[in-house]
């Protein structure tokens, strides 16, 4: 199995398909999740909010409600979390 750090590296130096693929895995760390965040690919990042066993940091979170403002396929998939906070929600209402 592989580790966050190889798992970043892939990320980092692959293709589009593997960042996908990662997106996907079941119970994605903070750190790799922040890597497929980094990438700016809307379609990878969408992915990740959609995997629920994937865990993503509130800080991380926070960038990507502010992102989901020009980002509609991020607004969804977000509020539909099951860690997503009324705090967070707050602003995307607004």
């Amino acid at each position: 199995m592989l580790q966050d750090l190889e798992l970043i590296k892939i990320i980092q130096h692959r293709t589009f398909e593997h960042q996908l693929t990662i997106s996907m895995r079941n119970d994605v760390s903070e750190a790799v999740s922040d890597a497929l965040v980094e990438t700016g690919n809307v379609k990878v990042i969408q992915t990740l909010i959609k995997n629920d066993t994937g865990t993503i940091s509130d800080n991380t979170l926070e960038y990507l409600v502010n992102e989901s403002k020009t980002r509609e396929p991020y607004q969804l998939p977000l509020l539909d979390r099951p860690d997503f906070s009324p705090h967070l929600a707050k602003p995307m209402y607004w």
